[in-house]
């Protein structure tokens, strides 16, 4: 059922079935330009937009759920004891020499959640991956983990014409700045607290 109804949403597109999302992205705002009512008073192009804006939503929601059940999966994954036992080189031999994009991702993530600061190398290496799931992945894990001195290897992902490894990147970098910045505030409140009570001493 619902592949016949991707099926249907990318021919409504002029698409065929394994298009990425920025084609997708691309060729709805085309076709919105091109038959949008405000632009076009041909008869007929109404109902074509409306097509199109439904076929466009139906697309946006598959992708949704589909990322929902990868995240609920990558979540089982690491309670996995087996994934549990696994090195950190396994984890790398995985993200480098997998060929499917979903074993990276996981690799990525598992990296990440089980390994913290320990795995930031792997997840740098991630962030040059061809996949943009795997990339995408590789900022959230990162965010989480890195260090200031990271952010810079988050500067050349900010090229990519995909808008949403930009926003990745933004918010990733946004996350460390902001968890680094509390901890730097903390011990400057710390220190502070043990000047003020050394004085009173």
């Amino acid at each position: 059922m619902e592949h016949e109804q991707w099926r249907r949403s990318t021919a409504v597109l002029g698409l065929k079935e394994d298009v990425s999302f920025s084609e997708i992205q691309a060729a709805y705002r085309r076709l919105v330009l091109r038959y949008h009512p405000d632009v076009t008073h041909m008869k007929g192009t109404s109902a074509r937009f409306r097509k199109i804006v439904e076929a466009y939503g139906t697309i946006v929601d598959m992708l949704r759920k589909t990322e929902v059940r990868a995240g609920e999966n990558l979540r089982e994954i690491c309670s996995d004891p087996k994934v549990k036992r696994m090195s950190l080189d396994e984890f790398g031999n995985r993200l480098r020499y997998s060929s499917s994009p979903r074993v990276r991702s996981a690799a990525a993530f598992a990296a990440g959640k089980l390994f913290g600061k320990s795995g930031r190398g792997i997840l740098i290496e991630a962030l040059k991956d061809t996949d943009e799931g795997v990339r995408l992945m590789a900022c959230e894990s990162l965010a989480a983990v890195g260090l200031i001195r990271d952010i810079f290897c988050f500067l050349p992902l900010l090229r990519n014409k995909d808008s949403r490894i930009r926003k990745a990147v933004f918010r990733s970098v946004w996350r460390i700045l902001k968890r680094k910045c509390m901890s730097f505030r903390f011990l400057t409140l710390r220190s502070d607290y043990e000047t003020l009570s050394n004085e009173e001493v």
